[in-house]
């Protein structure tokens, strides 16, 4: 009822503050639908405030991510998620991996994406660095997202980039938790590299203690240092 008041009179903005805070998550995810029909039926530009990562995500073309009354970020949602400009952003929005550390060699190459190969406990990472470039000696922060983690048994030389993988970085790991959420399933795995989250779709079967696990290069981004962890 308060929507369709403030609608009538097809105002040029619409400020909604946490409007689907008090519903339960079936509703909510409806209701939620329903007005990212209404914005686009109607043209009126929504300013829609949520502490809901999730909801940021569906609801928005463009996100301002802010933190202490400062803005840390604005972008669409894939460049929020996929490309966060500080740890504040990455962990804020969605789940992220942390890896520190040192950079041990930067390519500008345009096919390798300005890309540098960073040691984290003795084992090197290909990682991109698409909004900080440091330099070779140079302590760095990592983020990989859960699901960019590619997971295979212990055996499986398909990930091998020895052997002709796509995969540009491989550790092995062993399977220390895992909990079941329905549709997927989120795993934490201990790794040369330190305890990695894992999110994979459940497929239902015993899980594989002694696993591998891969990621692309462009996965795995160097944050600026500006806030740190």
């Amino acid at each position: 009822m308060a929507l369709a008041r403030a609608l009538i009179n097809r105002p040029k903005v619409l400020l909604l503050d946490e409007p689907l805070s008090a519903l339960d998550a079936q509703i909510r995810e409806s209701v939620r639908q329903e007005l990212r029909q209404l914005q686009r039926q109607t043209g009126i530009t929504f300013i829609y405030v949520t502490h809901d990562q999730e909801e940021a995500l569906a609801l928005s073309d463009r996100i301002a991510v802010m933190s202490g009354g400062q803005v840390e970020q604005i972008g669409t949602p894939s460049e929020i998620y996929d490309n966060p400009a500080s740890t504040f952003v990455a962990r804020f929005i969605g789940q992220a991996n942390f890896l520190t550390g040192q950079v041990v060699a930067i390519s500008e190459a345009e096919e390798t994406q300005n890309s540098a190969i960073v040691s984290v406990n003795e084992v090197q990472i290909q990682a991109v660095c698409p909004r900080y470039r440091p330099t070779v000696g140079e302590t760095v922060t990592l983020m990989i997202r859960p699901e960019r983690l590619t997971v295979q048994p212990a055996s499986d030389p398909a990930m091998d980039p020895a052997v002709g993988s796509s995969t540009d970085n491989l550790t092995t790991g062993t399977t220390v938790e895992a909990t079941y959420i329905g549709q997927r399933l989120e795993s934490m795995v201990e790794t040369p590299l330190g305890q990695l989250k894992v999110v994979q779709l459940s497929r239902g079967g015993a899980i594989d203690p002694a696993i591998q696990l891969g990621w692309n290069r462009r996965d795995c981004i160097i944050l600026p240092p500006c806030d740190g962890l």
